[in-house]
């Protein structure tokens, strides 16, 4: 029998065997590379709890609101018949005497969509040091302080002409970024007025030291106009100027009319619920 050349059989086993090494080899790399190799993107980082929490709307308009402002009162008492003017006259308090801080605390409801009924409570005092105009004890001035506080309750209606926000569909209540009001009210104020030091007996000019005071209720009414600006949702920025009207005719140690017309000027903040 004739003898079988094996020579290309071997060569052929040595091929297949080569072949499944590279591949062995092949599928180690890869599988080396993918775990040592950079790390496959994050997902999409999920929104956060404000995004989801607090959008920029409301469900639905607001039903009330609270405030709390501070401002500046700029007080008339400039009448010559009312005791304040008499003041004014025979005492060195100028024009800017009775002017004084104020501070407001405000609440109110929605009664409309473009109408708010407000309450508020304001506190103001003015302290003036004066000297009597045409007389001394000698060299010395006849000096004397009056005070004056004031303490409104109010209630007001605000008719916003630029609204503070509008309803989109049924739900969906979005904050404006600025509004206007006008607005009127009336109420309440209650009053103490004190005056103490020195002071001059117009009979025998005998100087002598006193104290005179009243203190009561006065009615009175406000013209108002003021603009907010919107800080978040539900928090607002405001401003207000308010026309005050109100006189009394005084008892106690004074029988004569307090003027207590002025114009008040306020800005503060105020949340929405």
């Amino acid at each position: 029998m004739p003898r079988m050349n094996l020579a290309p059989m071997r060569t052929a086993r040595w091929m297949l065997a080569a072949c499944l090494g590279a591949g062995a080899l092949t599928a180690g790399g890869a599988t080396a590379y993918a775990a040592d190799g950079p790390e496959a993107p994050p997902p999409a980082a999920a929104q956060t709890p404000d995004a989801v929490n607090r959008p920029d709307f409301l469900f639905g308009q607001p039903r009330g609101m609270i405030g709390l402002s501070g401002g500046l009162f700029r007080a008339e008492g400039g009448d010559k018949d009312g005791l304040l003017g008499f003041f004014r006259e025979e005492l060195t308090i100028g024009d800017r005497g009775y002017d004084a801080l104020l501070f407001r605390f405000t609440g109110g409801v929605s009664v409309a969509p473009r109408v708010d009924l407000v309450f508020d409570v304001d506190v103001s005092r003015s302290r003036a040091v004066s000297e009597d105009r045409d007389f001394t004890d000698g060299d010395l001035p006849i000096v004397q302080t009056t005070e004056l506080t004031q303490v409104p309750l109010n209630v007001g209606v605000r008719f916003w002409v630029v609204p503070r926000g509008r309803r989109i569909g049924r739900l969906a209540w979005v904050p404006n970024t600025l509004a206007f009001h006008i607005g009127v009210g009336g109420g309440a104020r209650r009053y103490q007025l004190a005056q103490f030091g020195e002071f001059v007996d117009y009979r025998d000019l005998v100087i002598f030291s006193d104290r005179y005071e009243s203190r009561g209720w006065a009615a009175s009414r406000h013209f108002s106009t003021g603009a907010s600006i919107r800080l978040s949702r539900r928090v607002f920025a405001v401003a207000e100027l308010r026309r005050v009207w109100s006189r009394r005719d005084l008892a106690d140690d004074f029988t004569d009319r307090l003027d207590l017309d002025g114009l008040q000027m306020t800005g503060g903040i105020e949340f929405l619920f």
